[in-house]
């Protein structure tokens, strides 16, 4: 009698550790492919820290009055802009300041 209570016991336990320990290894795997994928970047990241800031302080001057549904437009595009150019390893193109006045 006391076979059958041990054999419930086990099965209210849940997974197996042997499950727990190869889907732990297959996420190491993964982690490590991506550590490795991340060292071996062609090309250090080139970004004009002054341009930057400069372009910084320009949108915050030319939005002082803008409304929220502007504000988030506008994010929206610095957003497409980044997407656009992520592949790029020098984003000097990207931070370019142009006067639309």
């Amino acid at each position: 009698m006391q076979d059958t209570t041990q054999e419930n016991n086990d099965a209210d336990k849940g997974p197996s550790p042997v499950f727990h320990i190869t889907r732990s290894r297959v996420q190491t795997r993964a982690q490590e492919k991506a550590a490795v994928a991340i060292c071996e970047l062609p090309e250090p990241l080139i970004v004009d820290h002054e341009r930057l800031a400069r372009l910084q302080d320009l949108t915050v001057i030319m939005t002082e009055d803008f409304t929220v549904p502007h504000l988030e437009k506008l994010y929206s595009l610095f957003a497409q802009c980044i997407y656009n150019h992520r592949l790029e390893f020098d984003k000097t193109q990207l931070i370019e300041v142009r006067n639309f006045s």
